[in-house]
């Protein structure tokens, strides 16, 4: 499977949730970012418990199955 996402898009969406993201978090899970793709869209969320941040933006492509990341 194969998401094309514009790489200004991509950037942008990582930089805003990089202001929620600890990369030193004490749960690993809590460093992470979610990725949802389903149709023409795509999903990016993070977390730090007390806050939530999520960015949507389309796909260049239609992706044939959900995908979660």
């Amino acid at each position: 499977m194969k998401l094309l996402i514009p790489r200004s898009q991509l950037k942008e969406a990582l930089a805003g949730l990089a202001r929620v993201v600890n990369q030193r978090a004490p749960v690993p899970i809590l460093a992470c970012v979610r990725l949802d793709a389903e149709g023409k869209t795509v999903r990016l969320t993070g977390t730090s418990i007390a806050q939530t941040a999520t960015y949507e933006t389309a796909l260049g492509e239609t992706v044939s199955a959900p995908v979660t990341v």
